[in-house]
């Protein structure tokens, strides 16, 4: 029994590790230093996915049920790989986009060639010192606003209502990523991030193995559609307004 609760804090722990990551990309100014700290968070997501897939707890002994979840890990392994390459291309809007192109994106060169044309587009969406700031302010309201629903509605089994309260905060500060960054690929960035959340609430509050099955399904579906909108839409977009700001999208030229 103690080596189960062990495990479950370690996997708190790695959660909690989650949350800070959250705020860091909440408070980045720049894309570019968003995407290594969401690739991180995506690195420890995949951490707790192997971790609860191995657990000794009654819960996960179905050896299918662990088959899945390591499975699982694969969604955001594919994410720390990818996230980089499909946001370059679609920040310098390549005109040979969509899906047909994207094993281009795995040669090193193109790979290279995009990111360093992406860089100074990524750097020019500089935000300012106040508004790092406010976004520390308005995540730390919302975190302590997820901690003290979690914890309101369980009751019972602290670590549970921890894993619920940092899966509420991750969908939280998504939002607030999407509502504080202007540009169109810290819109993805927030989308990306809430799915985490939604990701780790599957695996660690959900028991019923269909529930969690069908759930993440649901997630693998919401993260194509996301990484449709940037292979196809987003570059595309980008090419006939000549930006990634949101607000100059009602300026659409050709």
């Amino acid at each position: 029994m103690s080596f189960s609760v062990s495990y479950d804090e370690l996997i708190n722990i790695l959660a909690f590790s989650m949350l800070i990551m959250a705020m860091m990309i909440s408070m980045a100014s720049t894309v570019s230093q968003m995407i290594p700290l969401y690739r991180i968070q995506s690195g420890i997501l995949t951490l707790i996915v192997i971790l609860t897939g191995l657990s000794p707890v009654e819960t996960y002994e179905s050896n299918s049920r662990v088959l899945i979840l390591l499975l699982f890990a694969l969604i955001p392994i594919l994410l720390i790989l990818a996230i980089e390459p499909l946001l370059a291309q679609a920040t310098v809007a390549e005109v040979k986009s969509g899906w047909r192109h994207i094993l281009l994106l795995f040669r090193k060169d193109v790979r290279d060639n995009i990111y360093r044309r992406a860089l100074p587009v990524w750097l020019s969406q500089q935000f300012s010192y106040q508004h790092s700031i406010l976004s520390i302010v308005v995540d730390l309201i919302l975190i302590i606003l997820a901690f003290v629903t979690a914890f309101s509605i369980e009751k019972k089994d602290p670590l549970l209502a921890s894993i619920l309260a940092i899966s509420l905060s991750l969908l939280l500060l998504g939002l607030s990523i999407m509502r504080s960054k202007h540009d169109i690929i810290s819109q993805i960035m927030g989308l990306l991030v809430m799915e985490h959340g939604m990701f780790l609430a599957a695996i660690r509050i959900i028991s019923s193995p269909v529930i969690v099955i069908t759930f993440v399904v649901g997630l693998f579906l919401y993260i194509a559609i996301t990484l449709t909108i940037l292979v196809v839409l987003l570059p595309d977009l980008h090419r006939i307004s000549n930006t990634i700001e949101i607000d100059q999208q009602d300026h659409l030229q050709g």
